[in-house]
């Protein structure tokens, strides 16, 4: 069996590439830009409506505030591709996505996704 010869060739300095930063939290995530079309799961329960999120969407800071728990619960995607938010309030939860659905009156979502 022939032995490999390993290259001792100098490829001078090596940069390294930073990874882009993952967002900690769901404001983070809403924040970065990221495309999102997928399950929502907030304290262990499946929300009631799919989330989509894309580089327009926005959320104000009246509605940073009405959903300051989520907003701050740290994130996680599961196998499946679900987000989960680690977050005990699955009402607060299901009230947001309902609206992010749109399921709200017009003035509503607009004062916090306007």
């Amino acid at each position: 069996m022939k032995k490999l010869k390993l290259s001792t060739r100098d490829y001078g300095r090596l940069r390294v590439m930073s990874a882009p930063k993952a967002p900690k939290n769901f404001f983070d995530l809403l924040e970065s830009g990221r495309e999102l079309d997928c399950n929502l799961m907030v304290g262990n329960v499946d929300m009631p409506a799919t989330f989509v999120w894309n580089e327009d969407s926005k959320i104000s800071e009246y509605g940073i505030e009405k959903y300051r728990t989520l907003m701050d619960a740290p994130i996680r995607f599961l196998h499946n591709g679900t987000l989960e938010l680690l977050c005990d309030d699955w009402k607060m939860g299901e009230e947001f996505c309902i609206a992010a659905a749109g399921y709200i009156g017009e003035s509503e979502y607009q004062k916090i996704f306007g």
